[in-house]
């Protein structure tokens, strides 16, 4: 039985929120193993998924695409997975549970309590290492979101390393946990969410305004981000 709709939607508008579309294929096939139908949406000029099942809809190029079907489906989801892009606001008009992948950090960050994000990893050219939040953070403090540009992160010698496929999959699992009330959250999982908040609340949050939640398979795959 199709349990409910999920949306994917990624950005072209600048090149470090370009994902390949292929990265979602383990994420869209486990959750249908899982009886989820998966919708995704867009513009119809954006990648197509190869995945040919009966609980998948590339709603982006149907002929029922319109503004208020976009509302419709957002309204009818369970919870959303959204690229870098401007789409969370359909879903957060509804309150829905949003997994945000991709996101390029200090400037993009959610802030509903019942959102998961995993964010883009930044790679060190002439360090030869990934940074970590507070590097991240210090590199960009003194950017506007529009700096960033392709030019800007080869001049700092940086390359902005997108999510892997089994990363969002083990985020989008959680989240499906999380909402069916089965996540089991270890003394570790508190841990580093709770390192993770100081991070953050120490460097962008100082108001204490938003509640962003790490993925917890990720943020410990990544422990070098609290370093």
């Amino acid at each position: 039985k199709v349990k409910n709709n999920i949306l994917i939607q990624t950005d072209k508008n600048y090149y470090y929120r370009n994902q390949n579309i292929s990265i979602y294929n383990k994420t869209i096939l486990n959750l249908i193993e899982n009886n989820y139908c998966v919708i995704k949406t867009g513009s119809k000029y954006s990648q197509k998924v190869e995945i040919n099942d009966k609980n998948y809809f590339d709603y982006s190029q149907s002929y029922i695409k319109n503004d208020l079907m976009d509302l419709y489906f957002f309204n009818k989801s369970e919870f959303a997975i959204i690229g870098a892009s401007g789409s969370w606001a359909y879903a957060t008009i509804f309150d829905k549970p949003i997994v945000y992948t991709g996101m390029y950090w200090p400037f993009n960050i959610p802030s509903k309590k019942n959102d998961i994000f995993i964010m883009g990893k930044y790679f060190d050219i002439t360090q030869n290492r990934y940074l970590s939040i507070r590097e991240i953070h210090n590199r960009f403090k003194s950017y506007d979101i529009n700096d960033i540009s392709n030019k800007l992160l080869d001049e700092l010698k940086i390359k902005f390393v997108n999510n892997s496929d089994d990363e969002i999959m083990d985020v989008c699992e959680e989240m499906s946990l999380r909402i069916n009330n089965v996540w089991k959250e270890t003394d570790e999982d508190i841990y580093y969410k709770n390192n993770f908040r100081k991070i953050f609340e120490s460097t962008i949050n100082k108001d204490k305004k938003s509640f962003p939640n790490i993925g917890s398979r990720f943020i410990k795959k990544n422990k070098y981000l609290l370093n």
